[in-house]
């Protein structure tokens, strides 16, 4: 036999909560099989409608090949007619990119150069080099410090 436990109230289940929850997971229940009969319906009826429209194509495919007509290859389908003159602008767009490629690495060769030339001057060549050629951002110039 099962020795008797001691239960708070606060933990004691009733009949009626017990009854509450199981109506309430009946509804839930039933809210689910609804949707489910409901979401099986509106299948059917898309695939009804897709039928149709399968069978009104073959239709008209018949029909344009007993000379009807109503031809599917009538349809314009073209995005862009003037195929020419967009190819040329592409081209003139890449021809343009391709040059600002060019003058960025013309540049940094020339750079690249310059600083090799500047490193292999001796101390006094590079002090009068840097003072016929001051830079933009020299050590001594240029940013000012944050004054707080």
């Amino acid at each position: 036999m099962v020795k008797p436990t001691f239960v708070p109230k606060r933990q004691r289940e009733t009949i009626a909560e017990r009854e509450k929850v199981e109506a309430e997971m009946d509804a839930e229940h039933e809210r689910r099989e609804a949707h489910k009969r409901k979401r099986a319906t509106e299948s059917k009826q898309l695939a009804a409608i897709e039928v149709d429209m399968e069978k009104q194509i073959a239709a008209m495919e018949a029909a344009n090949d007993q000379g009807g007509t109503n031809r599917m290859s009538d349809v314009d389908t073209d995005d862009d007619p003037d195929d020419v003159a967009a190819f040329e602008a592409w081209q003139r767009r890449e021809q343009a990119r391709r040059e600002q490629e060019a003058e960025i690495r013309r540049k940094f060769v020339e750079e690249r150069e310059e600083q090799e030339r500047i490193r292999r001057m001796s101390e006094e060549e590079k002090e009068a080099w840097l003072a016929a050629n001051p830079r933009e951002n020299a050590e001594t110039g240029g940013k000012e410090k944050q004054k707080l």
